[in-house]
This record gives structure tokens, C-alpha cells and sequence, in this order.
């Protein structure tokens, strides 16, 4: 793998964060067989191959062993999780508790907003960041599409450039990425949650997270 090569495979992943999507991963592989390719039929040079078999481990490394070389997972990296979209059903609301669904981590339940705001729970996702286990949801309406993810362990820090708001008593970190993706941070019952995706205003998220469904949702 050559040194231009190999900015872009670096780039990719910056882009991107130690969590790469499906799709991004397949990019990535695809620059390592053809850089491994090119390699083949070059003159073979100790140093080169060396180079370029570090170059690999270190793509390896940053795809599937997230916080190896990043360090500790932010608020962004969790947001990133989204971009795998769905990988289960929705799940249902709760029987006696129609402010919440039937899903939920460290005992704290995703809210259901379709009664109070239209917003539809669509599907769920499960992953793991950096050691920690995360549950996604994902909700619709209109056409928009945002993912609101709970994060488990200690709570993670908010981007460094995050607008702090308060509403209804509730602490919110706001925020966008570099693909225009509107993000709001926050926490409940002492678990990060972030809430992200493309609205007509930002204060749709903000309002949607401050929500406290009749004081069935605790902070």
C-alpha cells in the first residue's frame, strides 16, 4: 500500500470515526485487495511489504477494534452506529405505558413519540462501542428519519463544540456533524443517550428529547 494509498484509507476512517458502516467497510476492503493487488505484481521489497502489511493491520485494527487507536468513544462515534440503519423489527409500545416501547437498556425504555408527535418507531439495532453496549431506535414521519441511541457505562462527554440548552429541566448538548446531521446529547438515569438525523429544525430534537411523557420518562 502506497503512501497515497494509504491517506485515503486514513481519510475514510476519519470520516467516518472508529465505527465504519457496512457500506464504508466494504470500501475499505476493497482498497486493501487492491492495494495488496498492486503489491503482488510490483518487484517484491522487504520494506514494502512491510510497510504495507502494517498499513493493513492498522486499517484492521481501527475497523474492528474501535478505541485501539481513537481513543475512548465520543458522542459522534455513537452517532455514527445509525448509519448501519435497522437490523430488527421496531419494537411494540409498552402494554400499560403508551409514553414508552417494549425495548429498553439498563432499565431505561425508549420513549414512544408517535402519539404525542407522529414520530414512528420504524426499527432497532444492537452494537457495541468500545466495550460498551448500545441500543438503537429508529423513528420516521414525514419523510424524516432520526435514531436516538442509549449508550451504556459512564457517561461520555459532549463534542467539544456542542451548544449547551436547557428545557424543562433537562441538560442538552446540540451539535452537527460535518454531513449536515443535527445531534443532541443528553442523559438519562446517568447513561448517554443521543438523538440524531435530518429535521426542518433543530429544535425538533431538542423538544423530543426534553420530552417527558406525563413522568413516565425519568432523567
Amino acid at each position: 500500500m502506497t503512501a497515497q494509498e494509504e491517506r485515503r484509507v486514513a481519510g475514510l476512517l476519519a470520516d467516518h470515526g472508529p465505527l465504519a458502516s457496512p457500506a464504508l467497510r466494504a470500501r475499505v476492503e476493497a482498497e486493501i485487495a487492491g492495494a495488496n493487488e498492486r503489491r503482488r505484481l510490483r518487484v517484491p521489497i522487504l520494506g514494502v511489504a512491510l510497510a504495507g502489511a502494517a498499513a493493513t493491520l492498522l486499517v484492521a485494527l481501527a475497523l474492528f477494534l474501535p478505541g485501539v487507536l481513537g481513543g475512548e468513544a465520543g458522542v459522534g462515534d455513537a452517532h455514527g452506529l445509525s448509519a448501519g440503519g435497522p437490523t430488527a423489527p421496531a419494537p411494540a409500545p409498552q402494554a400499560h405505558r403508551p409514553e414508552l416501547l417494549a425495548a429498553s437498556l439498563d432499565g431505561i425504555a425508549f420513549p414512544d413519540w408517535e402519539r404525542e408527535f407522529g414520530w414512528e418507531a420504524f426499527g432497532q439495532r444492537s452494537d457495541e462501542l468500545d466495550g460498551r453496549r448500545t441500543e438503537t431506535v429508529f423513528y420516521e414521519h414525514e419523510g424524516h428519519t432520526i435514531a436516538y441511541t442509549i449508550v451504556s457505562g459512564a457517561p461520555l462527554e459532549p463534542p467539544a463544540d456542542a451548544k449547551p440548552r436547557r428545557i424543562g429541566g433537562v441538560e442538552l448538548y446540540a451539535s452537527r456533524d460535518s454531513h449536515g446531521h443535527d445531534i443532541v446529547s443528553f442523559e438519562r438515569q446517568g447513561k448517554t443517550c443521543v438523538l440524531s438525523g435530518h429535521v426542518e429544525e433543530r429544535s425538533t430534537l431538542l423538544e423530543l428529547a426534553a420530552w417527558r411523557g406525563d413522568g413516565q420518562i425519568g432523567f
